[in-house]
């Protein structure tokens, strides 16, 4: 703890807290796997570790780091007492239905075949990223402060599914837009296709959570902040894409890397959605 200039030597049901925090975000880790090998049809042992499908175990490991992400918002707060950690049980809780949630809409936003093989790792990826984007959006509805605990609850689950909703909605919007036909491509195997979308949803859930995390401030002013901040991300996107067609990628065009499969140009154009997702997510208006 640092007060003023000075740093004060944290005691020791500081590190008793923090490591019973630590072991309650393993534990979610391993009950949200658990349950999923239960509810899957297939053998998740034999899918990952003797068949080796890389499409199953992108979207498997994208589930993980999305909870993490999304737990990390609990662990980082100051909770100073030992009844605060009855909180983020139930907090945990709330985290693991709603991945649980978004596990179920993923099949019909990109239908996926886990005994495919191979063919599908596209689509893996896709799910492994919006799995990501929503442990960040999910995180962000945990965040700061309300008036009360029913406020605090209300503004958690409107905000967090507006997130969602908004993902899932441009995810959607980015497969009707032509030449691309993002979504058709990536159902269709095509990996630079994929990595594109993974770079775009996980930018898209970078700067959600930073419209969404923070104090609630009202209804009104919280909602109008969260629309203007989504559209400007979604059109500077779009822009971003512009300029790297015309400037960037000097042999080719877009369409061009995703009618031809050009994985590692695909590379470098999802590290690039993020990498601008970051510079407006560190933007303090």
């Amino acid at each position: 703890m640092r007060i003023g200039r000075y740093y004060q030597l944290p005691g020791l049901g500081d590190y008793a807290i923090a490591g019973l925090k630590l072991l309650i975000v393993a534990a979610f880790i391993v009950l949200a796997w658990g349950l999923i090998n239960k509810i899957t049809k297939f053998d998740d042992h034999h899918a990952l570790f003797e068949e080796r499908n890389t499409a199953y175990a992108l979207q498997r490991g994208g589930l993980v780091l999305g909870q993490a992400i999304a737990l990390t918002s609990l662990i980082s707060a100051k909770d100073d007492t030992w009844a605060d950690l009855a909180w983020l049980l139930l907090r945990g809780v709330g985290i693991l239905a709603l991945l649980l949630g978004v596990r179920q809409l993923l099949p019909y936003l990109v239908p996926f075949d886990p005994e495919a093989g191979q063919t599908t790792v596209s689509v893996g990826l896709v799910h492994g990223a919006f799995y990501t984007a929503s442990g960040l959006i999910i995180g962000a509805g945990l965040t700061g402060s309300a008036p009360s605990l029913a406020t605090a609850i209300a503004s958690m689950f409107v905000f967090t599914l507006l997130g969602l909703a908004v993902l899932a909605g441009a995810y959607l919007g980015n497969g009707m837009v032509r030449p691309y036909r993002l979504a058709e491509r990536v159902r269709a195997g095509n990996l630079a296709a994929g990595l594109i979308s993974s770079g775009f949803l996980v930018a898209l859930g970078l700067v959600l959570h930073n419209a969404i995390a923070g104090e609630f401030t009202g209804w009104a002013s919280g909602l109008i902040g969260f629309a203007v901040t989504a559209l400007i991300a979604l059109a500077v996107f779009y822009l971003l894409c512009v300029a790297v067609d015309r400037w960037v990628i000097e042999n080719a065009t877009l369409v061009d890397v995703v009618e031809g499969d050009h994985a590692n140009a695909g590379a470098v154009i999802a590290v690039a959605l993020v990498a601008i997702a970051i510079a407006i997510s560190a933007i303090a208006i």
